[in-house]
């Protein structure tokens, strides 16, 4: 692939009504010069020579090629990244909240190498973990990123084993609760869902020992316990949730996400430990 065309053709045939499908990127891949042009409107210091409209690489080094793409979803920019699995299979993973204050056009990503590793970097003019708006003619911020747990998270350059013995995470929205998991670090785990169309009340199972040290594993990766232990959107009547670690000598850290965007890392522990709600067996206990 060589120009915004050849990327167009491709990504137009991986699946459903190839014409339909083209139609729709080509509203969503454009010339690099326009993503210059609206970062410019920002106000902000941009390194323009560093943007292109896409950017091959290997994010998970197995030997096949994805693509980064600066795209654009209405009248924002909704940057993506597509990954080759293999035997014609691809995995889509937006880079960043399209429900946030990041629809704006303040957004690109641009990519660089560490030591032969692909890193994703993520520029925005607002970041959860900073909670403001960056001011005008200031730098953006930027959230270094690395595909790891089957996720983007911020990358850790020097990451430890935070010694962690068990987890809850519980979620709400207005004021009711939605969903509560824990577990230790053995597996033992309870689970209650509160409000679901198809599953309610509580349960209790063991999670997969390759799960477990998956999921802790990445509470070090994301080095939980020096996070902060609290994370704002920019709107009202989202999802809240709050995630409580206890380490191996007793502490305790709290960490309250209202909107559940708090961090990559955060957002992939999500999407990691609601997985288990479908994969694993449950019990139902009264």
């Amino acid at each position: 692939m060589k120009i915004n065309e050849d990327v167009i053709n491709f990504m137009a045939n991986l699946g459903g009504n190839p014409e339909e499908n083209r139609e729709r990127l080509k509203k969503f891949i454009h010339p690099v010069s326009e993503i210059i042009e609206e970062l410019k409107k920002c106000d902000v210091n941009v390194d323009t020579a560093a943007i292109h409209t896409w950017i091959k690489l290997d994010v998970n080094k197995d030997g096949l090629t994805d693509l980064v793409i600066n795209g654009i979803k209405g009248d924002a920019r909704a940057p993506l990244l597509v990954m080759d699995g293999g035997n014609n299979h691809f995995k889509f993973v937006h880079i960043g909240n399209t429900n946030s204050i990041y629809q704006t056009n303040c957004v690109y990503v641009t990519v660089i190498n560490n030591k032969n590793q692909p890193l994703i970097l993520f520029h925005s003019n607002y970041s959860p973990s900073k909670d403001v708006l960056k001011a005008k003619s200031q730098a953006l911020y930027v959230d270094t990123l690395i595909y790891k747990f089957g996720n983007l998270v911020e990358y850790n350059s020097m990451p430890v084993h935070a010694g962690i013995e068990w987890i809850k995470l519980e979620n709400e929205q207005s004021g009711y609760k939605l969903f509560t998991i824990s577990f230790s670090s053995s597996g033992k785990a309870n689970y209650r869902k509160i409000k679901d169309d198809q599953r309610q009340g509580k349960f209790k199972g063991t999670i997969k020992p390759n799960t477990i040290r998956e999921i802790f594993s990445l509470l070090s990766y994301i080095d939980v316990g020096k996070m902060k232990k609290a994370y704002f959107a920019d709107w009202t009547d989202g999802i809240s949730t709050t995630l409580t670690v206890r380490f191996g000598d007793g502490t305790v850290k709290k960490i309250k996400d209202y909107g559940s965007i708090g961090t990559f890392g955060l957002r992939a522990l999500y999407a990691l430990i609601y997985r288990q709600t479908d994969s694993q067996q449950w019990e139902e206990t009264h």
